[in-house]
């Protein structure tokens, strides 16, 4: 009996726990700007959508280029990612970065054919930039996933035939 007791209060320390991580977690996906990272010691600047609404706001509203993140909590690659995209945005204020929790939001997800995460998309004007998705990028550091969102641009406004030509 004292066994069962033990196992009993351990499972609701477990869950205690689990609810206090959900909880914090939870409270820093709010959509809100500017938040400090903790793990990269990097401002979050990036915007994070809570809404279908919101999101299509953003786009119909906003004259930066937009670079989306659809991405989840759970997904390996999404949080190898995140470091590089703050980076990224912090030093390119001339471009929106937006992150979509897939499972916050999986309509949005299936509007944009989204198959896999993280994937990357490129808008302007209010329109996805054709052709120019990075599904999965894994790219070494900040500057590298950089030239790969201005090579996304470029397809766009047609500065570059060749990716190499932007730097």
């Amino acid at each position: 009996m004292l066994s069962k007791k033990i196992f009993f209060l351990q499972g609701i320390m477990l869950i205690s726990l689990t609810s206090c991580w959900f909880e914090k977690s939870k409270s820093s996906d709010s959509g809100e700007v500017a938040s400090k990272n903790q793990a990269t010691d990097v401002v979050d600047t990036t915007v994070r959508i809570s809404t279908t609404e919101q999101f299509e706001s953003l786009i119909k509203n906003n004259s930066n280029p937009i670079v989306v993140d659809f991405e989840a909590p759970w997904c390996s690659s999404c949080r190898e990612l995140q470091p590089l995209l703050l980076e990224a945005a912090n030093k390119n204020p001339e471009y929106t970065f937006v992150r979509i929790n897939v499972d916050d939001l999986p309509n949005l997800g299936k509007q944009y054919g989204i198959i896999g995460i993280p994937t990357l998309l490129f808008i302007t004007k209010g329109k996805e930039i054709p052709e120019s998705r990075l599904i999965g990028p894994s790219p070494k550091n900040s500057d590298e996933l950089l030239k790969e969102i201005k090579n996304a641009f470029a397809k766009e406004i047609g500065t570059s035939n060749n990716k190499e030509e932007v730097s």
